[in-house]
C-alpha cells in the first residue's frame, strides 16, 4: 500500500515550503501538486486561454526539465490525453511506486478534490493529511500583496478574512467528516517553534530520515522548488502588524480572529 503524506491548505500558506521541508528532513519523493499537474496536461487550448497556469509545456520541473523531458512526468504526460483524471492520478502514483519503491510520496496539491482523488480510487492507500494554516493577518497581507503584483483579484480585507476561514474550515471538517487521518501544523510555529512542531510532525508521518539525496519532482509551486540551493531558510514578513483593523472592520472581522485564535491554541 503506498504511502501518502498530502499537504493541504491554502495557497500563501506555505504548502510549497513544507513540502521542501519534508523532502530534506525524511527519505520521501516530493511530486507536489499532483492534482494541478494532471489538470493541466489534461487541459484543451480552450481552457488554457482562459487559465494560463494551466499551460503546463511552459512550466519548469524542479528537476531543472521541461514536463515533457522530466525522468518522473515525461510519459505521463505523453499519455495524459488518454486517461480520465482519476485514471491518470492513479498511473502517477504507480509510476512513484515503480521508480520510488517503498518510499512515501509528497503530494502538496492543497485541495479537496485533490484529496477525494485518493479516495475514488480502487487502488487502497495509506494517506495521511498535514493541514497547514497561516496566520490570517499574515495570510491576507501576502494575498494583497500578490494581487497588486500578479493583477490578480483582491476583495478586500474583512471579505478575505472570511475567504480564509471558510476554506480552512471546509478542509478540516472534510477530512474529520471522512475519517482521514490529519495532523493541522502552523505555519509560524514552523518558523518559530519550530523543533516541537517538528517533533509532532515526525510522530504523526513515521517516516525514515533522509538519506542525503532530495528527491523532488514539482511542476507547481512556489519559488523555493526551482531555487538552485533548495534553501529551507525563510524570512518572515512581519508588516501585517501593521495593518491595524478599524472599529467596524475589526467588529466583522471578530468571528474569524477568534477562529484564527483557535487553531493556534489547540
Amino acid at each position: 500500500m503506498k504511502k501518502i503524506i498530502y499537504i493541504a491548505g491554502l495557497a500563501r500558506s506555505g504548502t510549497t515550503f513544507l513540502q521542501l521541508c519534508l523532502c530534506q528532513k525524511y527519505n520521501v519523493v516530493g511530486l507536489g501538486e499532483i492534482y494541478q499537474t494532471i489538470q493541466g496536461m489534461q487541459a484543451t487550448a480552450g481552457e488554457i486561454d482562459k487559465k494560463n497556469w494551466l499551460d503546463i509545456g511552459k512550466r519548469i520541473c524542479s528537476c531543472g526539465l521541461k514536463p515533457d523531458r522530466c525522468d518522473f512526468w515525461s510519459e505521463i504526460y505523453c499519455q495524459a490525453k488518454d486517461y480520465s483524471l482519476i485514471g491518470l492520478h492513479e498511473m502517477v502514483i504507480k509510476k512513484a511506486n515503480e521508480n520510488f519503491s517503498g518510499i512515501p510520496v509528497i503530494d502538496s496539491s492543497k485541495e479537496i478534490k485533490g484529496i477525494d482523488l485518493y479516495r475514488g480510487s480502487k487502488e487502497e492507500y495509506d494517506l495521511k493529511v498535514i493541514l497547514i494554516v497561516r496566520d490570517v493577518r499574515a495570510w491576507e497581507r501576502s494575498i494583497k500583496k500578490h494581487a497588486m503584483k500578479d493583477g490578480q483579484k483582491y476583495y478586500g480585507q474583512v471579505i478575505e478574512y472570511y475567504r480564509w476561514m471558510t476554506a480552512n474550515t471546509n478542509i478540516e471538517s472534510h477530512l474529520e467528516k471522512n475519517n482521514i487521518k490529519f495532523l493541522m501544523v502552523q505555519n509560524e510555529n514552523l518558523l518559530f517553534n519550530s523543533e516541537a512542531e517538528w517533533r509532532r510532525i515526525d510522530d504523526f508521518i513515521d517516516a525514515e530520515k533522509s538519506t542525503g539525496k532530495l528527491a523532488m519532482h514539482d511542476i507547481y509551486g512556489s519559488r523555493f522548488k526551482n531555487d538552485e540551493n533548495k534553501s529551507i531558510d525563510l524570512k518572515y514578513d512581519i508588516n501585517w502588524h501593521q495593518n491595524n483593523l478599524d472599529i467596524l472592520s475589526y467588529l466583522l472581522s471578530f468571528p474569524v480572529l477568534r477562529k484564527n485564535s483557535g487553531f493556534y491554541n489547540r
